[in-house]
């Protein structure tokens, strides 16, 4: 929603298998498991810089706080982009 302010939205990430830091790989409209996909997610860790994969089934989708994500992402939109 683009123009409104929500204090937490719905994401799916991945813990990084070296450092333990949650990644973020994409917002999700809807807090349902709809990832029946095997098909592995390549993803950078923000933190470390280790190159991991995860399938698309096994990314954990949970609520994040907007303020977390505007801190930690420089804002909602570009999770959008993240792909």
């Amino acid at each position: 929603m683009i123009g409104t302010q929500e204090s937490s939205v719905t994401v799916a990430s991945a813990d990084c298998p070296v450092c333990g830091k949650e990644n973020v790989y994409k917002r999700v409209l809807t807090f349902h498991r709809d990832f029946s996909s095997t098909l592995e997610i390549r993803i950078t860790c923000k933190d470390c810089g280790h190159l991991f994969f995860v399938p698309e089934n096994k990314l954990d989708i949970h609520r994040k706080a907007t303020e977390e994500i505007n801190t930690e992402y420089g804002g909602v939109e570009v999770l959008y982009d993240m792909n």
